[in-house]
Formats: C-alpha cells, sequence, structure tokens
C-alpha cells in the first residue's frame, strides 16, 4: 500500500475527514509520497496558489522541510509538519491528529 511519509496513513480517499489522495513527488533520485492535505495544511512549507487556477498548489520546498518535521504533540509520532501559530509554541501535529482532534 501507498504511505504518506508525513502522518503514516495509507489511506487515500476523498471522503470527508480523510487526508486525501496520496501524490508522488520526485526530486532527482528523490522520490516521496504524501497525502494531498498533510502536503496542503502544513505550515513549515511554502505553499503557493497560482491565480490563474486556484486548485493548483506549487508545493515548492516538499522536499527540504521533510528534516524540519517533528514528532506530533498528540500521537507522539514524527512527521508532524502543523505547527501551532503561537511564535512560542512549540505544539506540531499530523493533519488527521489535529483535524481530529480541533476539527479543521
Amino acid at each position: 500500500p501507498l504511505q504518506c511519509l508525513f502522518c503514516g496513513a495509507v489511506d487515500s480517499t476523498e471522503e470527508p475527514g480523510s487526508c486525501g489522495k496520496i501524490l508522488a513527488f520526485q526530486q532527482r533520485n528523490s522520490r516521496i509520497l504524501v497525502h494531498d492535505k498533510c502536503a496542503r495544511y502544513t505550515t513549515i512549507m511554502e505553499t503557493t496558489d497560482e491565480p490563474e487556477n486556484m486548485h493548483e498548489i506549487d508545493f515548492k520546498n516538499l522536499f527540504e522541510i521533510l528534516p524540519q518535521a517533528q514528532a506530533c504533540s498528540l500521537c507522539g509520532k514524527g512527521g508532524a509538519t502543523i505547527k501551532c501559530q503561537v511564535p512560542s509554541c512549540t505544539v506540531h501535529v499530523h493533519y488527521p491528529c489535529g483535524a481530529a482532534t480541533w476539527n479543521f
């Protein structure tokens, strides 16, 4: 099964509450798989909406943020890329953990 590098889940659906489809990215010889929402909602990655197509997001530095992913403050597993927006806060969560807890 295809597994998300961020949250570790293997589901790949568009059902409400899911992480979305698994997306594949390649940079030179490195390949990674991540859920659409795990990548889209990360706060430690630059995402840019293109005005001509609001459904397209340019995941500019996906490979560079992998080393910055932290242990999730809710489940304790690695790969958490959604950081609390309070500058002094160190809380990081996975998309599915945060969505289940805070309903975002």
